[in-house]
């Protein structure tokens, strides 16, 4: 059964907790779907998105000066994948963000619903990403991710003031 949904409800494993708590929620009238196999199903399946990224997705990277507005650009295309707002990070000319930066691991967990969220937008679509290093303040992008990112072609962007 495809769900189209915000929330999803797991436990560890994906067994009887997480049907319970969806059986009861359901009775009070609010359907949520169970993610199969739990967390440590879902976690796996991130990894994998993460370690093999699909060949068939072109992406590109966005690159360019510092103030030329590319996490702006990022965030408004269709696509746009913004590791430096999954950082809480600014770089170094801005400072950080409001808020201390997440764990490593989400990190790469909201990373990874990001690419799963993209492709199901529109299967083969475009990426694009902001030109960033390996790592984004103590965090790092996981290096099959990088690599990928490293491959692909980059555009820049150019900020033409008067």
């Amino acid at each position: 059964m495809l769900f189209r949904s915000e929330a999803w409800l797991y436990c560890w494993r994906g067994g009887l907790r997480s049907r319970t708590a969806a059986q009861w929620m359901a009775e009070a009238g609010c359907r949520i779907p169970v993610v199969p196999g739990g967390y440590k199903a879902l976690r796996q399946r991130l990894i994998d998105e993460l370690s093999a990224p699909a060949a068939e997705e072109p992406w590109y990277i966005i690159g360019g000066r510092t103030g030329s507005a590319k996490t702006a650009l990022v965030n408004a295309l269709p696509g746009g994948i913004d590791l430096e707002g999954f950082a809480r990070h600014r770089g170094s000319s801005f400072g950080r963000r409001a808020g201390s930066p997440p764990v490593q691991v989400d990190f790469e967990n909201a990373l990874g619903v990001a690419l799963l969220r993209q492709r199901g937008r529109a299967p083969g679509a475009c990426l694009f990403i902001e030109d960033e290093s390996r790592q984004i303040g103590a965090l790092s992008v996981p290096l099959d991710f990088y690599r990928r990112m490293r491959e692909s072609p980059v555009a820049v962007l150019e900020d033409r003031k008067s």
